[in-house]
């Protein structure tokens, strides 16, 4: 058996990554200087790599038209039963996908549903080949599963029959010329007709199994540091990051032929952005699978689809009729509400799911029970821990008989409480909440689904609470809002302000932090604004705010004449909340609560990138990289702190903020050095932006500036508590 995948150069598109050398933009200074300098560093390759491990190709292509989805959208409502059915999901004689190419689909289509889950799964999945691949090349596990934990869910992709042409004649090629390499993919999807406004491409000449393919894909493993590659493009095109992929077409090709040294399975990929001002080009599907988990691993594999069902929405255009492997997508032409049902083949009886539909797929996949009736129940995860309470998760399919579900929990694995039962007819994700739980202890749950044919039980899951204490600060809440909003605090508010604040505190973040969080959210509130106060009115209230007191003059007028001189309102608030005076009139308000720099480093991050508090699971898990970092040095936490910093600057989250250059650069002093800036700073940093300096430049020089070195110390310094 052929066991291999090779790491090659890419024929074009090659990219090159560009490092700052030095200090070339010192922060403090009131003009960066005008010349960064850069080097590229090479791509790496093994000269004799291990003959059974090998990568994807490297820098997989991306095209990239500029046309925005939401130009194309068409919305045709229709009352009527669709009458058509949509032929390009499968081929003609139902073949394609086959059983391994869906098998892709799933992975794909599961993977942006929960990139969380899909990171864990990656990382953990005991799968022999997967798991030695990812020791071969060093995969940094932790990295990994952050990532994944940082990227938003994202729609599902339908399979286009022209898009699998096109790859299943880039796959033959590949054999043909015994490679890996991308030399005229793109061509071959011109010249079946598809028009793109955006396009990537994988190329895996090596795969082992479909499983296999998708985990050398989404891990994107190679020889990079964190052995992993670097930009991750196969993974931006599968989970559709840089870009809106909701076509696609992947051919995965037998190839066993020992004089070759390709194969086992040849897998070629294409995922595209249709133009769909072309007949027969969308962008909007209901997408999924029907098939039936016979071996019960709760995953998709090549021998479970259930061919022939009949998917139809109760109004619309198209209907579909699923592939050979169970696959099947239908393009919806309206958003709004939908009945679907399953019909027809090995199904029992009708089955009907209702869906809604906005701009964006949907997916729709219908688990059929693997014995007649019997539920199929998955345990989910937990949210909204607090010290006494929890919100669990999973997910339940009746197979079509009523079914009821409950949640077993406790503090062993023998449970010993359970949540109300519930009930439902059709698949369906569900929750329960939880009360009355002791703080600081790790609690059991799965999820528990009975129906007339017997009783499924999800895998058992844990989460911990967090600790407890008495609140004290309804006091300075209540003072806020009087020194802000002039007006008493609503029992609604004063109370979610209160748990805010507290939560943050169990996360051993700086008690004023949720302060700083809490007087921003008010001064930027339409309550505030629509007071319309003056610059002199607006100074007082930040003394009244921060410092509890009445403005002196001098201070008065020199606040005032920043902000006549174009600083913005909120850098004149940071450089109060920054104040050695506010934290030493926070310190005595609150002097039995502690904080660990590193916890306020990455909260500082969520508040000066995201703009708000961070929220505890992602906080957590980057707090843990960051203490991983600390024993390691303090390069190594400058390194993190300017990951996170690119990962939220880049996530959808900070684009949909739509933050100007001005703003952008005082979210960079907010975030990176926790201070407000000059305007003569901020206009040196413009005349660099606007000469050609790009964001991601200047984050690299905030990072790595003297002025933020004081706290890379203090955090490398820092014991780390268990």
């Amino acid at each position: 058996m052929k066991r291999c995948f090779r790491l090659c150069r890419a024929r074009f598109f090659l990219a090159f990554t560009l490092t700052l050398i030095g200090s070339a933009y010192p922060v403090l200074a009131s003009h960066p200087s005008a010349n960064p300098t850069f080097t590229s560093l090479p791509n790496f390759s093994p000269t004799a790599a291990a003959d059974h491990l090998r990568a994807p190709q490297l820098n997989p292509p991306k095209v990239d038209l500029g046309r925005a989805l939401k130009d194309f959208i068409p919305d045709e409502p229709s009352a009527e039963t669709p009458a058509t059915e949509w032929m390009l999901h499968k081929t003609a004689d139902g073949a394609h996908p086959d059983g391994n190419e869906q098998q892709l689909i799933w992975l794909m289509n599961r993977a942006r549903h929960d990139p969380t889950a899909e990171g864990i799964w990656l990382a953990t999945v005991d799968d022999p080949d997967i798991a030695n691949a990812r020791s071969y090349f060093s995969v940094d596990l932790v990295v990994l599963q952050n990532e994944f934990a940082g990227y938003d869910s994202k729609p599902p992709a339908a399979f286009d029959v022209r898009l699998y042409e096109a790859a299943k004649a880039h796959s033959d090629d590949l054999i043909l010329r015994d490679a890996q390499d991308h030399d005229g993919q793109f061509d071959r999807i011109q010249a079946v007709g598809f028009v793109f406004n955006a396009a990537r491409g994988c190329v895996f000449s090596y795969s082992q199994n479909a499983s296999y393919g998708h985990a050398a894909f989404n891990i994107d493993w190679g020889w990079d540091e964190d052995g992993m590659q670097t930009g991750r493009g196969h993974r931006m095109a599968i989970m559709s990051i840089d870009g809106d992929y909701t076509n696609v077409g992947i051919a995965a090709v037998r190839e066993a032929d020992s004089s070759t040294s390709v194969g086992p399975w040849v897998i070629t990929g294409n995922y595209c952005n249709a133009r769909t001002s072309v007949t027969d080009h969308y962008n909007r599907f209901l997408v999924g699978t029907v098939w039936t988990d016979s071996n019960g691993n709760s995953m998709f594999d090549p021998t479970e689809g259930i061919s022939g069902v009949t998917v139809r929405p109760d109004h619309g255009t198209y209907y579909a009729v699923t592939s050979n492997s169970g696959g099947y997508a239908i393009p919806l032409l309206a958003s709004g509400e939908y009945q679907v049902s399953f019909s027809g083949s090995s199904l029992p009886s009708e089955i009907v799911q209702g869906i809604t539909v906005g701009a964006a797929s949907v997916l729709l996949d219908l688990l059929v029970g693997s014995s007649a009736g019997e539920p199929q129940a998955l345990t989910g995860s937990a949210t909204g821990i607090s010290s006494t309470s929890a919100t669990v998760h999973g997910t339940v399919n009746p197979d079509g008989e009523s079914t009821t579900y409950y949640f077993e929990y406790g503090t062993t694995a023998g449970y010993g409480l359970q949540t109300t039962g519930q009930s439902v007819a059709v698949d369906s994700e569900v929750s329960a909440a939880i009360a009355g739980l002791s703080p600081e202890t790790t609690y059991h749950y799965r999820i528990v689904a009975t129906n007339s044919y017997g009783t499924a039980r999800g895998a058992d899951k844990t989460f911990t609470t967090w600790p407890t204490y008495e609140s004290t600060t309804e006091p300075l809440i209540t003072e806020y809002y009087h020194d802000i909003l002039d007006r008493g605090p609503d029992t609604l508010g004063l109370a979610g302000w209160q748990a805010a604040i507290d939560r943050i505190v169990a996360l051993e973040i700086d008690i004023k932090e949720g302060f700083i969080a809490l007087a921003k959210f008010f001064f930027n509130s339409e309550e505030y604004i629509n007071q319309e106060k003056s610059a002199q009115q607006y100074v007082t209230d930040l003394y009244q705010t921060f410092l509890n007191r009445e403005p002196d003059q001098a201070g008065l007028d020199y606040w005032v004449g920043l902000l006549a001189q174009g600083l913005s309102r909120n850098v004149v608030l940071n450089y109060f909340v920054y104040s050695d005076e506010f934290t030493l009139y926070m310190a005595d308000q609150f002097d039995s609560f502690t904080s660990k720099p590193e916890c306020n480093l990455v909260n500082d991050l969520y508040r000066g990138l995201q703009g708000r508090l961070p929220d505890s699971e992602g906080f957590n898990s980057w707090v843990g990289l960051m203490r991983e970092a600390m024993s390691e040095g303090e390069q190594a936490v400058r390194n993190l702190a300017h990951q996170i910093a690119v990962g939220f600057m880049q996530s959808e989250e900070y684009a949909l903020r739509d933050r100007s250059d001005r703003e952008f650069l005082e979210d960079l002093y907010n975030g990176i050095l926790r201070r407000g800036a000059q305007p003569e700073e901020i206009d040196g940093w413009l005349v660099s932006i606007h000469g050609g300096m790009t964001r991601s430049e200047v984050l690299h020089a905030f990072t790595n500036s003297p002025e933020f070195q004081p706290r890379v110390q203090q955090i490398s310094a820092a014991s780390v508590m268990p």
